[in-house]
């Protein structure tokens, strides 16, 4: 009797040990999941601004680049009207006067395009949309071929924490994206603002 029961604790001990650890609980792969959105929300709201801030940019520098494309054609024709005696719809002939503040206008629409920097920031915010939705699919993607390789099985341990290492590589491409655009901004204002104050006329 005594060698029976010895021999079943060997059994049950043996059957134990080579059973597979236990996998987390089904609430972890909600938290997962959760963290992913965070992340993938995150990553969005930077997107969004973009995209929002590129079609405010694009608006004021067509508007400008165009405005100076038409000043300073109509100002090169002005003097060639006058010289072939036309004029204002009966409102007296054209006056060359008009070439020279056309071309002061547009002068003015340069230099708020240079100091605001439409342009360039149009061509910027445009980059770093793109960048951030090419780092936002990649980590989708990733997920997807994560989420199939781990099945119905719930993620191991260390399983999941090399996707949080991801989650975490994933932080950091979005924050380094703005971050760089947001240097590149600085350095141009910089160059604007200097420019501007030895351009001045009461700097010695």
């Amino acid at each position: 009797m005594v060698d029976t029961l010895t021999q079943s604790g060997r059994t049950t001990s043996n059957t134990r040990a080579n059973e597979p650890a236990q996998a987390i609980s089904p609430c972890t792969m909600g938290w997962i999941m959760a963290v992913n959105d965070k992340a993938l929300g995150h990553a969005q709201v930077q997107i969004d601004w973009y995209r929002m801030q590129s079609k405010r940019c694009r608006i004021w520098a067509r508007g400008l680049r165009g405005g100076i494309i038409v000043m300073t054609g109509v100002a090169g024709v002005i003097p060639m009207l006058e010289q072939a005696k036309v004029t204002w719809w009966g409102a007296g002939p054209i006056e060359s006067i008009w070439s020279s503040i056309l071309v002061g206008v547009a002068a003015i629409l340069l230099g708020l395009d240079k100091y605001f920097g439409h342009a360039t920031a149009w061509m910027r915010f445009m980059r770093a949309s793109q960048q951030l939705g090419a780092s936002k699919c990649q980590f989708e993607r990733d997920w997807d071929i994560q989420y199939a390789h781990w099945g119905c099985e719930l993620p191991s341990g260390e399983s999941m924490e090399n996707w949080l290492v991801r989650v975490r590589s994933f932080y950091t491409e979005v924050d380094k994206i703005v971050g760089h655009e947001t240097e590149q901004w600085i350095a141009e204002f910089s160059n604007v603002v200097n420019q501007l104050n030895q351009q001045s006329p009461d700097r010695h």
